[in-house]
């Protein structure tokens, strides 16, 4: 053969395997998701890739089938078409003939192997990287047609295949199930190459939280809770209507425990124009608009909480623990304000966590812990069975701590700013400089120090 019949045939046995190359990684490699979009915009060849993933073994037995003929071919090809020539020319620098010969065979079996390398297997597969689907779809009809021309013995190759795997008790079908570790794994991504913009990164890992997150990290507690008691003077409701201007106030009778239920600040309002009173009588709560408030238990997460606004068409709850007792209350705005994060206010002055000049964080206690450990990138903590910062602390101490108390956890020194009773109101979250002091509760000694 001539010089370019050569080159020709080594051409075309290039572009075989380089077709069946990029067939072989653009089909395995296409996300069904996307295929399933292109299939619904009306590219029918999407819907082609789609039914032959669905068939795996049939797939690979004929891109094997292929590239092993190929490989065949080219191996007896390339040793009788180049070894002469790499034998002249060994012999040509003064090596021996038989070194010559052994040399030769070991040159233009390396020269054909990196051309098909080269260009039939990493040219082919980096361009089918970027577009898997794009190039799944363009090749899928000769794809198709091989596989036709191949069938019978694909079939049986098939057929020993899926036997084998049977006994060996491994499944053919691919999981195309999508896990949350993966979703977000593609929404970091894209936060980190600019597709999704910071506030729409945190909005959607708050999306994402509302399943962990419990009514108690959302919750106003019961210390804060002001209510109107049945037993409540005019001037007690004027004074709380003044210094709470509430749209809503709780309806108790003496305490919380004994809720009634909930009163429209505007009805107590007309109450007060209209007859220039607007205290409450037992006998007429419902006449004198008096609305039933929703009672959740404080186990709900607060995706629950929203499936229970929904079903109901009320926008409050009051929260109650296993023993029947009050424990707080929540609202459609708390949720929504635990969604959005510092999305709405991001310079809001009651922002529970605040970052300061010298590389640390003002910190309430009442901030969630999921907060926290995104702040200091945590992906978990220690027997988690609190809800904020202040109950986080606590467990770490072992105590009630006092004002100034510190604690160190993985490389962070918590120092207690201020207490309100047996809660923790505000911390100090410092980078220690010596990470090596850092105390996890998990390992901490009783007796140490905090």
């Amino acid at each position: 053969m001539s010089p370019l019949e050569i080159w020709l045939v080594i051409l075309m046995l290039i572009l075989l395997n380089a077709f069946f190359s990029t067939a072989e990684f653009s089909v395995a490699t296409s996300r069904k998701s996307k295929l399933e979009q292109l299939a619904l915009a009306g590219n029918k060849n999407a819907q082609r890739v789609i039914d032959l993933g669905q068939t795996p073994t049939k797939f690979i037995a004929v891109i094997q089938v292929s590239v092993n003929i190929i490989a065949i071919v080219s191996g007896i090809f390339g040793d009788k078409s180049f070894s002469p020539a790499f034998q002249r020319f060994f012999e040509w620098v003064g090596l021996n003939p038989p070194l010559s010969e052994t040399l030769s065979l070991a040159a233009s079996v390396l020269f054909i192997t990196s051309l098909f390398i080269l260009f039939s297997e990493l040219i082919p597969k980096k361009m089918a990287f970027s577009h898997p689907e794009r190039v799944a779809c363009a090749i899928i009809t000769p794809l198709l047609f091989t596989l036709k021309v191949f069938g019978p013995l694909v079939w049986l190759l098939s057929f020993f295949a899926d036997l084998i795997l049977r006994g060996l008790k491994v499944s053919t079908q691919r999981d195309e199930n999508i896990s949350f570790e993966e979703v977000s794994a593609i929404i970091t991504q894209g936060a980190k190459s600019g597709l999704l913009e910071r506030n729409e990164h945190h909005l959607i890992e708050n999306v994402f939280s509302l399943t962990d997150r419990t009514v108690l990290s959302a919750m106003t507690v019961k210390s804060e809770i002001i209510f109107i008691d049945v037993n409540d003077g005019q001037q007690d409701i004027n004074d709380k209507i003044l210094s709470h201007p509430h749209s809503r106030f709780l309806v108790a009778d003496s305490e919380l425990d004994n809720l009634l239920g909930y009163i429209d600040s505007v009805t107590l309002l007309k109450n007060i124009i209209a007859r220039q009173d607007a205290t409450l009588s037992r006998e007429k709560l419902k006449e004198q608009g008096l609305k039933s408030v929703l009672t959740i238990p404080d186990s709900l997460t607060l995706l629950d909480v929203l499936d229970r606004f929904r079903e109901t068409r009320q926008d409050i709850a009051a929260i109650v623990n296993e023993f029947g007792m009050v424990v707080g209350l929540i609202t459609l705005n708390d949720v929504l304000g635990t969604l959005m994060g510092s999305v709405s206010h991001p310079m809001n002055e009651n922002e529970l966590i605040v970052k300061r000049a010298d590389n640390s964080w003002l910190i309430d206690g009442r901030a969630p812990v999921e907060d926290m450990k995104r702040l200091f990138a945590w992906d978990e903590l220690p027997n988690q069975n609190y809800e904020t910062v202040s109950g986080f602390l606590m467990y770490l101490m072992k105590c009630i701590p006092k004002k100034a108390q510190s604690i160190e956890f993985r490389g962070i020194r918590f120092e207690v700013v201020d207490v309100d009773g047996y809660r923790i109101d505000e911390v100090m979250a410092t980078i220690s400089t010596d990470k090596d002091k850092g105390v996890d509760a998990a390992t901490r000694p009783p007796d140490a120090q905090v």
